[in-house]
């Protein structure tokens, strides 16, 4: 199954969160509570500078042994943070998370 785990994290101003990726290609893109597996972005006009790692790819000719991508996502305050990985369906499979939720 797809998913982030843990799906809930809670962090303070200042904290940053690590997404280790340790196969097939995912994403880190922020989204509002309202609209999960749409852009931050595409949801208000643009008007918000939303989280995206863009694609992340996990080298499975490498095997399990390889090296997996990272990505950070830095804590301003402690307000939500809805997140989804944008590869394919995986959003809409379940791989969602919150940050102080």
């Amino acid at each position: 199954s797809l998913s982030f785990t843990p799906n809930s994290v809670t962090a303070n101003p200042g904290d940053i969160v690590q997404f280790q990726f340790a196969a097939v290609n995912h994403s880190v893109t922020q989204s509002l509570e309202a609209s999960p597996c749409q852009p931050v972005d595409a949801t208000n006009g643009g008007t918000v500078n939303g989280v995206h790692s863009g694609f992340i790819v996990f080298d499975q000719a490498a095997g399990d042994s390889a090296m997996v991508g990272t990505f950070d996502v830095p804590v301003a305050d402690t307000e939500p943070i809805f997140l989804y990985c944008a590869q394919a369906t995986h959003c809409q499979s379940g791989m969602v998370m919150v940050i102080n939720g």
